[in-house]
C-alpha cells in the first residue's frame, strides 16, 4: 500500500540537501513615495536589519482532503520591526505580519488547499519572509523566499461505511449515464482516437470478473441504439446477471454478439478505422486484437465458464491464432490487417491477448498445441517496453514515455494473468497515478477505470486517493460499454470488500 495513515506530521527545512530549493537573500528597497532626502552617510540597504533562518513548513500535504500547511520563519533583530510571511500553494496565498520586539521570535502563516488542488508527485509552497523597519523616514526591507516542495499523502483508509456509501454512489451515475448513452444512440460511436494518442481503441478494454454483480437497469423501449461488438458483449453479460446464462433472453443476447462477428470468428468495429493515423483505412471486415480478447473475450470466458458461449470462444482463439506475429513471435499485431501487421508492436493489446489465450486454454482444448506455442513466445515479449523503476509499460516499441493509466492497467492486469509472479499491479501501485509526473493531466474517465480497476483488490477499496480518482473522472467522455464493465467492477467491489 502507498499511503502511510501512521505519518502524521510532515517537516520539510529549508537548507536540507534535496528538501527545499533556496534563494539568496534579497535586499529590496522601499519605492518612496515622494522624493525624500537620502540619509547623511551612506548604508547598505538591509544592514543592521538582523537575519531571516531557515523556514520550517510543517503539515500533511493531503491529496483527497483538505490540506492545512504552516509555515515558521524565525527572524533575530536588533530593534522592534516588522515581519511579514506570505505562504502561497497553488493557487491559494495566505499572509501574516506583526511588529516583534528585539531578539529572535517565530513569525508563522497557516495556509488550505481544497481536495485534489495540489499538484503531483508534490506540493510545491513558496514562502516569502521580509523583515521592514523605518528609520529617519527611510524604510529597508530585507527578504528571503523559499521553494520547499512537500510529498503528497493519500490519507488514512476511510472507514467501510462510508467508503460503501461513495462506491454505491459511484454505481448510480455510472449505470445512469450508461442508460443516457444507449437511449441516446450514441454508444456505438467511437472516440476515433488513434493507438499512438493514449486513449485508443482498446481503453477501458476489461470488463467485470466474476463476483456478486448487481443488475444493470433496462433500457428505455423503442432506443435507437445500435450496438457495436463491444457494446453487445456489455449487453449480454448485463442480461445473464439479470436472468442466468442458461435464460432465452441471454441466448438472444449471445445471438445479438454473434452477428456482428468477423469472418475470422474475432470482433472488429464495423466500420473502417485507420488505426495507427498514417492514412492507411483497415476495413470493416478488420478484426482488432483487443477487441476479440479485451472488448468482447471477458464475456466470451464467462459465458463458457456457465456453458453458455455456443462455440463463440473456439472461434474467437481461431480469430487470435490468425492475427500476425511481430518480434519473432513476442508480439501479436493491433489487427489482422496487413496494414497494421508492418507498426510497431502495441503492448497492452499483445499481452491482453496473451492473457485472454491463457484463460481460454484453461476452459478449452481447441487448438491446444498452437495456443501452447503462441503464449510461449507471448511470454518471452511480457518485458518489452518495461520501466521496472516506475512500475510502467510504453504504448508501443519505440515509445520513450510510459503510457497512460488507462491502458497501463489493462496491461498489469494482464501480464499478471499471463505470469503470476510478475506483481505487475503491485509494482505499478508502488507509485499509483497520483505520484506520476503527469498523474492529474490524465484523462479523467482513464483515471476512474484504472482506479476502479485496482480497488478490486479490496485493500485499496477505502483509500481516498483512489476514491478521488474515481468520483473526478467518471463525469468523463466515455463509450457505454467502458460504463457498463466500470459499474460491473464497483458493484463487485461493494459486495466483496465492503459488506
Amino acid at each position: 500500500m502507498v499511503h502511510d495513515p501512521s505519518a502524521l506530521m510532515r517537516i520539510v527545512r529549508v537548507g536540507v540537501a534535496g528538501a527545499a530549493v533556496l534563494a539568496s537573500p534579497t535586499v529590496l528597497p522601499a519605492p518612496a513615495a515622494h522624493a525624500a532626502p537620502p540619509p547623511t552617510a551612506a548604508v547598505a540597504p538591509g544592514a543592521g536589519l538582523g537575519t531571516i533562518e531557515a523556514v520550517a513548513v510543517s503539515g500533511r500535504a493531503m491529496l483527497a482532503t483538505s490540506s492545512r500547511i504552516v509555515a515558521t520563519v524565525p527572524v533575530q533583530v536588533p530593534r522592534a520591526s516588522r515581519v511579514s510571511v506570505r505562504l502561497t500553494l497553488g493557487r491559494t496565498t495566505c499572509s501574516a505580519a506583526r511588529t516583534v520586539p528585539r531578539g529572535r521570535t517565530r513569525v508563522s502563516v497557516a495556509c488550505s488547499t481544497t481536495p485534489g488542488a495540489s499538484s503531483v508527485p508534490a506540493l510545491v509552497a513558496v514562502v516569502t519572509a521580509t523583515v521592514a523597519r523605518t528609520d529617519r523616514g527611510v524604510t529597508r526591507r530585507l527578504s528571503r523566499t523559499w521553494r520547499p516542495s512537500i510529498t503528497l499523502d493519500d490519507g488514512a483508509a476511510l472507514s467501510t461505511r462510508a467508503a460503501r456509501a461513495r462506491w454505491t454512489a459511484i454505481g448510480d451515475r455510472l449505470r445512469a449515464r450508461a442508460a443516457a448513452l444507449q437511449v441516446g444512440g450514441q454508444a456505438g460511436v467511437a472516440t476515433g482516437l488513434q493507438p499512438g494518442s493514449g486513449v485508443g481503441l482498446e481503453a477501458g478494454a476489461m470488463g467485470p470478473g466474476r463476483g456478486a454483480l448487481v443488475a444493470l437497469p433496462q433500457f428505455a423501449a423503442g432506443s435507437v441504439f445500435t450496438p457495436t461488438a463491444a457494446d453487445a458483449a456489455s449487453r449480454l453479460w448485463r442480461q445473464a446477471q439479470t436472468s442466468g446464462w442458461q435464460s432465452e433472453l441471454t441466448a438472444a443476447r449471445l445471438q445479438e454478439l454473434l452477428r456482428l462477428s468477423t469472418a475470422s470468428g474475432g470482433y472488429g468495429l464495423g466500420r473502417e478505422w485507420d488505426a495507427f493515423g498514417d492514412g492507411t483505412l483497415n476495413p470493416v471486415s478488420t478484426t482488432y486484437t483487443v477487441t476479440t480478447a479485451g472488448h468482447v473475450g471477458w464475456v466470451l470466458l464467462e459465458a463458457r465458464r456457465n456453458g453458455a458461449d455456443a462455440g463463440a470462444l473456439d472461434r474467437a482463439i481461431d480469430a487470435l491464432l490468425a492475427v500476425p506475429r511481430l518480434n519473432g513471435g513476442q508480439c501479436l499485431a493491433y489487427s489482422d490487417s496487413a496494414f497494421d501487421a508492418v507498426q510497431p508492436c502495441v503492448f497492452n493489446v499483445s499481452h491482453g491477448a496473451a492473457a485472454f489465450l491463457v484463460q481460454a486454454r484453461e476452459l478449452s482444448t481447441h487448438r491446444a498445441a498452437e495456443v501452447d506455442a503462441v503464449l510461449a513466445g507471448l511470454r518471452r515479449g511480457l518485458v518489452l517496453g518495461y520501466d521496472r523503476a516506475s512500475g510502467y509499460w510504453s504504448y508501443k516499441a519505440g515509445d520513450r514515455a510510459a503510457q497512460d493509466i488507462s491502458h497501463q492497467i489493462y496491461t498489469a492486469r494482464s501480464v499478471d494473468v499471463v505470469s503470476p509472479g510478475f506483481g505487475a499491479v503491485a509494482r505499478m501501485m508502488a507509485r499509483p497515478w497520483w505520484r506520476q509526473p503527469a498523474g492529474l493531466t490524465q484523462p479523467p474517465i482513464a483515471v476512474a477505470s484504472a482506479m476502479v480497476d485496482v480497488a478490486r483488490d479490496c485493500d485499496r477499496a477505502r483509500s481516498p486517493a483512489v476514491l478521488l480518482g474515481v468520483e473526478r473522472g467518471i463525469a468523463g467522455p466515455a463509450q457505454a460499454f467502458t460504463l457498463i464493465g466500470m459499474s460491473g467492477f464497483v458493484d463487485d467491489i461493494t459486495a466483496r470488500c465492503l459488506a
